[in-house]
């Protein structure tokens, strides 16, 4: 931060990948125990005044360029657990996503139930986390989707290794992989 010096005056929103640090950012108070006791994120939203902003939601403040692209697609959406459960954000990406032209979106089943990635619990745990993944991937099938859509990175690896493992040909893409592409193409 000391880098940008005088610069993160102009800021007006704060974007997050780290979820677990997002997450603490959206609250006043300093979060304790665990792995989250170690996160600075609450403290550089307290230093910059600013609300960490989960990227759909900004995204929809901000307005999105001209889709010039279609993006010819059966894809379903998987809820990150620290997206639906810690900051309530279900809605945003699925708004963004509708205005994908070509994009046929299906309703994933339990689609906020964990994939079994959690952070380092498929390594913690990995029976548990294997089945958990097994459970996500059935339930994808079931949409008939060829693509699934998540906003975490480790859910992404999570139920792509799962597809891999499995032999089941699937896509697995954050949405701005998705949006890139609308606006954009594939090039």
């Amino acid at each position: 931060m000391r880098s940008f010096g005088c610069r993160w005056r102009r800021v007006s929103a704060l974007r997050r990948d780290r979820s677990r640090c997002a997450t603490a950012g959206r609250s006043t108070t300093p979060p304790t125990g665990g792995s989250l006791g170690s996160c600075r994120g609450w403290r550089r939203r307290i230093m910059l005044g600013l609300n960490p902003s989960p990227l759909g939601r900004l995204l929809l403040e901000l307005g999105l360029p001209e889709m010039k692209h279609r993006v010819e697609a059966t894809a379903t959406y998987h809820d990150a657990c620290h997206l639906a459960h810690a900051q309530k954000v279900t809605a945003a990406p699925r708004k963004l996503l509708a205005q994908v032209p070509g994009l046929t979106m299906i309703p994933l089943p339990d689609s906020d139930m964990c994939c079994g990635a959690a952070g380092t619990y498929n390594l913690e745990h990995p029976a548990m986390s294997t089945s958990l993944a097994g459970r996500k991937l059935d339930n994808i099938r079931y949409t008939g989707a060829d693509v699934c859509i998540t906003g975490n990175v480790g859910c992404a690896m999570q139920i792509q290794s799962e597809a891999e493992r499995r032999g089941v040909k699937l896509r697995v893409l954050h949405p701005v992989e998705v949006l890139h592409q609308a606006v954009f193409g594939n090039g």
